[in-house]
């Protein structure tokens, strides 16, 4: 936050609400089934996987998984674009 604060010249305190109130936001919306989109960063959904039928690990025994909603994050163009710009680092 300290980086962010500098980047907009203002206090790392007000940095901390912001941060605070998109993520309760973010978490609002997502939870009551909304779509939200940040420009230039990416989408958040709500999607609801269907019933379906797995197998246990341990056992090899067929297993019913009931639906459930899950978090999907879609990254932008723009994002992916500047991620795939990144210089590749040398191991």
């Amino acid at each position: 936050m300290e980086t962010l604060a500098e980047r907009l010249g203002t206090d790392e305190e007000s940095i901390a609400f912001l941060t605070s109130a998109l993520a309760r936001s973010l978490t609002q919306a997502c939870g009551s089934g909304q779509s939200v989109a940040v420009a230039g960063f990416g989408t958040f959904e709500t999607k609801v996987r269907r019933e379906r039928v797995a197998r246990h690990p341990a056992t090899g025994r067929r297993v019913l998984l009931p639906p459930k909603a899950v978090l999907q994050f879609r990254p932008s163009a723009v994002l992916k674009q500047k991620v795939k710009d990144l210089p590749e680092e040398k191991s």
